[in-house]
């Protein structure tokens, strides 16, 4: 079990991903997934561990305090979580503190902008309150940053292939009535920072 779980686990923080490979075919690989979820959280199924070891992808068991999922070529072992269903109204930058998570926005001289991967500046108008922040629905749309037409978030977020307990913890921010940004992935075209913008706002997301 522990050369088993050294090869094909990976810790991080409050997450453990295992590995697939020839272990999930095997006659013993129920067992051992079963054996490292109950390590985690004594209130795994036996029986459940198994439909999810042979499942579809996003099939998933609840422990007690932690989640089973399968993902494409990961199983996930994630704390358990409620399903947010508030609305977050901003209506100024000090109610940015009342979000779930943080959330900084740097105005800076646009001139000063690096405008990389590694970085999101929203424009100006876009920074306009108030905003409605909350997850995404099935049915929402927006036109992300670089594309000539509009896409279905889920379709958005299903080809960035992200794992069920993130795909459905993935927020939008909504400005009249429309999705300017979906958090932490990409902001709307009408939200990048415009030529004839002075200013720009780095987005960090924590």
């Amino acid at each position: 079990m522990s050369q088993w779980k050294s090869e094909w686990t990976v810790t991080s923080g409050k997450e453990v991903m295992v590995k697939m490979g020839p272990w999930v075919h095997s006659e013993v690989g129920q067992n051992l997934l079963y054996k490292l979820a109950q390590q985690i959280d004594s209130g795994f199924n036996f029986e459940e561990v198994g439909h999810v070891l042979r499942g579809e992808v996003g099939q998933m068991t609840r422990g007690r305090n932690y989640m089973l999922i399968k993902d494409r070529e990961l199983f996930y072992l994630v704390p358990t979580y409620e399903r947010d269903t508030r609305e977050y109204t901003i209506s100024k930058f000090e109610t940015l503190d009342q979000l779930p998570f943080r959330l900084q926005l740097e105005k800076m001289p646009k001139s000063n902008c690096i405008f990389d991967e590694r970085h999101e500046y929203l424009g100006e108008s876009a920074v306009q309150f108030p905003w409605t922040v909350r997850l995404w629905r099935p049915g929402d749309v927006f036109r992300p940053l670089g594309m000539n037409g509009s896409k279905k978030v889920s379709d958005f977020l299903n080809n960035l292939r992200l794992p069920r307990h993130r795909k459905e913890r993935t927020y939008v921010v909504v400005q009249n009535d429309t999705i300017i940004w979906v958090l932490g992935h990409r902001i709307a075209e009408s939200a990048k920072v415009g030529e004839g913008d002075n200013f720009a706002y780095l987005a960090t997301l924590k």
